[in-house]
């Protein structure tokens, strides 16, 4: 049996944790478009503490993430071959091999770590953290001089015209900030369901900054979750909210949406000219027809090759991006069916556990899952940077069930 001081203890290591990974600095003058010095801290922190525990336990949902980073460990093999054939050697192909098992190293150490917690005390932080993103969005948005300078120092590539209007807080892209708010927002949205402490103001600053981050698919996969829960809630207040909500969308839609997103577009907000034309022109979207070219690319890539299993570890004829294409060239059609295989065995144990309704983490975690196949279309987050962390955690958090956190007690 944990005591107190243990758990108090146990939750200073993850906030201390959460805060350095979160306001790492990224440096973009020094490492450019790279930030592999968040992948050394996230791997330095996770064998530092499982040397620190000794041991550890898999329940039977951890080894379901065992099984799926074990396949994917697999699958590299014909990638690092294919690499080693053309002569691609170097640290960055031994480290991008390696990256399923670095992967399951930072997920299984928060496994320990959140047995062993006071969630309110990292509720709180969370709370606070959310106030600060939405400061620094606001700020970037309204482009403070001594503010930028100190803000392309530490996160926010200068050189990258396209992020000037957009926020990217402590993240580096869009999509990298986007995601990561959202999945705190899944988060505090699920605590907020069965713990009712004042967390609504704090839901509103992360949907705002998420908002501001202006990345689309993020955007979309936060609306799904808002109306997920309203849905779920069994208040009648929000019962009416979603019946609000999906009136006022349609409306929305049919009427003055067009007028919006011109206004908007003439202000400097790219998505919004995005969104415009996506609705009108789908055809002439750029980032629409550059992620689908990366996916033929992809699959010819791999239709040339070994078919079911991956070409290669690193792109060397351009950047893919999109978890389709990525995982199509790294893992071949096997990793992207292991990659689903995942999100529909992770999600039927939830359900047929009844955790879902039962514990809050994995209330919100059962939509976070469902809703990464739409997340991860900019990117494959959840293997890379500071978003590996916030995956891992919250992955943590959904599967790792606690009586005392349940709501049956």
């Amino acid at each position: 049996m944990l005591t107190l001081n243990t758990k108090r203890q146990q939750s200073k290591i993850l906030i201390f944790s959460f805060l350095l990974i979160s306001f790492m600095p990224l440096l973009p003058n020094i490492f450019r478009d790279s930030q592999v010095h968040i992948n050394f801290l996230l791997i330095t922190l996770s064998s530092i503490y499982l040397l620190y525990i000794k041991s550890f336990k898999l329940g039977e949902l951890q080894k379901i993430v065992l099984i799926y980073y074990l396949f994917n460990q697999l699958l590299l093999i014909p990638s690092l071959l294919s690499e080693i054939f053309h002569q691609n050697i170097g640290i960055s192909v031994v480290f991008s091999f390696l990256r399923p098992t670095m992967l399951f190293l930072i997920f299984i150490a928060l496994s320990e770590l959140v047995k062993r917690v006071e969630f309110r005390e990292f509720i709180f932080v969370l709370k606070v953290f959310s106030a600060i993103v939405f400061i620094w969005a606001s700020f970037e948005i309204l482009g403070i001089e001594k503010f930028n300078s100190i803000n392309y120092f530490l996160y926010k590539r200068e050189y990258r015209e396209n992020l000037i209007n957009v926020a990217t807080i402590f993240f580096g892209t869009t999509y990298y900030a986007g995601f990561y708010l959202f999945s705190l927002f899944a988060m505090l949205l699920s605590y907020n369901k069965y713990n009712k402490d004042g967390h609504i103001l704090y839901l509103f600053f992360l949907f705002l900054a998420i908002f501001l981050s202006q990345s689309k698919t993020i955007i979309l996969a936060t609306l799904i979750v808002v109306v997920y829960f309203l849905w779920i809630s069994k208040y009648k207040t929000a019962k009416i909210s979603f019946v609000f909500f999906l009136s006022f969308s349609l409306v929305l839609y049919f009427t003055i949406l067009d007028d919006i997103l011109i206004y908007l577009s003439n202000e400097g907000f790219t998505s919004a000219k995005q969104i415009y034309v996506l609705l009108h022109d789908t055809s002439s979207s750029d980032t629409l027809n550059a992620r689908a070219e990366q996916i033929y690319y992809a699959l010819d890539r791999v239709s040339d090759g070994f078919s079911i299993t991956g070409v290669g570890l690193i792109p060397q004829d351009g950047s893919l991006e999109s978890w389709i294409a990525i995982f199509l060239y790294r893992y071949g059609i096997l990793g992207v069916l292991n990659f689903l295989f995942l999100i529909g065995m992770l999600s039927f144990s939830l359900y047929k556990r009844g955790l879902f309704s039962r514990y809050p983490f994995a209330t919100g975690g059962l939509i976070w899952l469902l809703t990464l196949p739409l997340t991860q279309m900019s990117s494959a987050m959840i293997e890379l940077s500071k978003n590996s962390f916030i995956s891992a955690l919250f992955l943590a958090l959904m599967l790792n069930y606690r009586e005392d956190e349940s709501h049956d007690r």
